[in-house]
């Protein structure tokens, strides 16, 4: 799966109205891939509190990363870093930015 901060896209949005050579260019806004492990490892590593509620167990079908066996997708993005600028926040700083905007919100 890939991803990308809800920041980043949104500077690429300025970016590309910005840059003189974005006209008529398309432009794939992506930091990289993700799994769900990652997601748990990071919440475990960041939230301590939160580990006995993070699943750890992998599915079946995936590799000792998370990642399917049979290969993922993945997306080029290397326009967007030559013509843009794009510099991507990394996987594991969007979700500790993610549990800490939700920390706060309850269940109803």
């Amino acid at each position: 799966m890939i991803f990308c901060n809800v920041a980043d896209i949104g500077r690429a949005h300025v970016l590309a109205v910005e840059a003189q050579d974005a006209g008529n260019q398309r432009f794939i806004i992506t930091a990289g891939t993700f799994t769900h492990k990652a997601i748990s490892d990071a919440f475990i590593k960041h939230f301590p509190s939160f580990a006995p509620n993070v699943p750890t167990k992998l599915p079946e079908g995936v590799d000792e990363n998370g990642y399917p066996i049979g290969g993922n997708y993945t997306a080029d993005n290397s326009l967007s870093k030559k013509v843009l600028g794009m510099q991507y926040q990394n996987f594991e700083d969007t979700m500790v930015q993610f549990a800490n905007s939700v920390a706060g919100l309850q269940s109803s």
